[in-house]
């Protein structure tokens, strides 16, 4: 489910400066099986939790860890005590996704990340994106990749496509 939109740009974009998202992972349904991520977006805000633009934090019951795409890590026991980190090796892969994309083009080889983990990427921004277009919960079906019993919303998992138009997918109208 998601709550959001254009609360602070008057723009162009058609996505929302302002979100906040919650998915609910079933697990098998039993107790300490079930999983919640929620994300939150103030394209707008200079307010940063962690002194840090953005980044991901993980809540377990024995503490809190922060990781930022600029680096910062910050853990916390299940005291809200500040933990030491160990140091930890520079990354094995460094570059832009899109460079490599281009190269890999080029040089006729697989990207570092291929279309499965790209699309598992964005997945749930996509899904976000259209709960805080049509202000409702959806129903997402992992096995058929389809949203369940809404076929507005199951419409904007596409697009449709100019008749004759080059990029039409095979099966796609």
């Amino acid at each position: 489910m998601g709550l959001g939109g254009k609360y602070a740009f008057d723009d162009d974009q058609e996505f929302p400066d302002t979100a906040t998202l919650i998915f609910e992972y079933p697990g098998d349904g039993g107790v300490g099986h079930r999983r919640q991520l929620i994300f939150e977006m103030r394209l707008w805000s200079g307010n940063y939790p962690h002194n840090c633009d953005s980044g991901v934090e993980f809540h377990g019951t024995d503490g809190m860890l922060f990781v930022s795409k600029r680096g910062k890590v910050e853990l916390l026991d299940g005291n809200n005590k500040r933990r030491d980190i160990p140091a930890r090796p520079e990354p094995a892969v460094t570059g832009s996704h899109e460079a490599d994309f281009v190269s890999a083009i080029r040089e006729a080889r697989r990207p570092r990340a291929g279309m499965d983990e790209a699309f598992r990427s964005v997945a749930l921004v996509h899904l976000g994106n259209i709960a805080v277009r049509l202000e409702r919960a959806l129903a997402f079906d992992p096995e058929t990749q389809r949203i369940q019993g809404d076929e507005e919303a199951t419409a904007l998992l596409g697009r449709t496509y100019r008749p004759g138009h080059w990029a039409i997918p095979a099966g796609a109208t």
